[in-house]
């Protein structure tokens, strides 16, 4: 899976990329995911709350989850 994690008024340490690629591993033994598997991960801060928007594009669907909280 070829990830691209963006950052909007955030900046995207290596920490927190490695913990989005951790987590999302996970789903490759639910679907068949290989290297043309694309993943958008796109974190935002905002003024009372963080955002964190998945979107993965797999062939013949889209998979979008999206999560936002105050810590």
């Amino acid at each position: 899976m070829k990830y691209q994690i963006i950052g909007k008024n955030i900046t995207v340490t290596d920490g927190i990329s490695n913990a989005i690629s951790k987590k999302l591993s996970r789903m490759e033994k639910y679907f068949l995911i290989n290297e043309e598997v694309d993943c958008r991960v796109v974190i935002s801060a905002h003024k009372n709350d963080q955002r964190v928007e998945i979107t993965i594009f797999l062939p013949g669907f889209i998979l979008r989850a999206e999560v936002s909280d105050e810590d």
